[in-house]
């Protein structure tokens, strides 16, 4: 049987917003699930047995797609990654970009062939 894993169309746009609440404490100016998702594709994430697992939320604007929000149990893996890559490519984007406030995952992204742009640091004081 063959493997049902990787990035889909969302089923259902309501239950993908709700899977995106697991990532609002890391959201750029405390956004909340529903305004990250807005007027952005919205993606599941399947596992091997086809279960949902995750999402993404994915902003188009002209050649530019942003991830504005991903959730996944465990880690995304190469290839789920290149198909979110494919799905902004369909949307007509010629580059994706996100923002994120987890160091491990700007490594993580780096990896992945990401290029770090800008940096803010900041230092209790």
């Amino acid at each position: 049987m063959a493997s049902r894993s990787g990035i889909y169309p969302a089923a259902s746009r309501g239950a993908a917003v709700e899977r995106l609440r697991k990532v609002e404490r890391y959201a750029i100016d405390a956004a909340t699930a529903e305004e990250m998702a807005e007027g952005c594709i919205l993606l599941d994430v399947r596992d091997e047995t086809g279960a949902t697992v995750g999402a993404v939320a994915i902003d188009v604007v002209g050649d530019v797609a942003t991830v504005t929000a991903a959730v996944r149990e465990g880690f995304m893996t190469p290839a789920e990654l290149a198909q979110v890559e494919d799905a902004a490519r369909a949307a007509g984007a010629r580059t994706l970009k996100f923002w994120t406030s987890r160091p491990a995952l700007v490594r993580n992204m780096a990896r992945a062939g990401f290029d770090l742009v800008r940096a803010e640091m900041e230092k209790a004081i």
